[in-house]
């Protein structure tokens, strides 16, 4: 198989990000910070070759997304439900911090099991790959749902107690039949966290739910 290159972006900040509030499926649009980091990261994307762009619906990721499909020369975005943020349930708009006093189990109810957003997102990214096989796809998404699939791909290298996924944030995979991460939590104006070939993972694509 032809190996395929993805770049897994989370989209810009909003009003709402800024605020340290549970965002979730809320669909809630960037704002001008938003904007701005979605345009750096275009600009950085646009020194390489693309092929496709691939979105959540959610607006601050379909913005992000139309914003860096602009700047690297791709016409239309490809949109796909399964790339949603995970809802949060009874947590969706109290602040962080709040939801974590609430929650220290982290059972809130009514929102999505990690594992369900790990398994939609492993779908997601894996028929995305296999629908462009040899090519390089940007895909814009969700901080909770990409760090649900990073985790899962990097056997928990990367994961939600230790990893904050930055507004507009690089994530880079390839895909053969296997995933392997090679780069995550890259911003267009800093330094790369690099999966070293000691804690890389390669896993298959697949997942078990829960």
């Amino acid at each position: 198989m032809m190996p395929t290159t993805v770049c897994l972006v989370r989209h810009g900040e909003t009003d709402w990000n800024a605020a340290k509030l549970t965002q979730g499926s809320t669909d809630i649009p960037l704002n001008e910070t938003g904007r701005e980091q979605a345009l750096a990261t275009a600009r950085a994307l646009e020194r390489e070759t693309w092929h496709a762009v691939v979105s959540s619906p959610l607006s601050r990721a379909l913005e992000t997304a139309e914003i860096i499909a602009s700047a690297i020369g791709i016409a239309e975005v490809e949109p796909d439900e399964r790339l949603m943020e995970r809802n949060y349930g009874q947590a969706e708009g109290i602040p962080i911090t709040e939801r974590d006093h609430l929650f220290p189990d982290k059972r809130i109810p009514g929102a999505e099991p990690w594992e369900s957003v790990q398994e939609r997102m492993l779908a997601a990214l894996t028929s995305i790959a296999e629908r462009h096989p040899g090519n390089r796809v940007v895909v814009v998404g969700h901080g909770a749902a990409i760090t649900a699939l990073l985790t899962h791909l990097s056997n928990g290298v990367i994961n939600r107690k230790t990893v904050r996924l930055k507004n507009a944030s690089m994530n880079r995979l390839r895909y053969d039949g296997s995933w392997e991460i090679t780069a995550y939590n890259q911003t267009a104006d800093d330094s790369t966290d690099v999966i070293t070939s000691s804690n890389r993972s390669r896993a298959a694509p697949s997942v078990a739910s829960s």
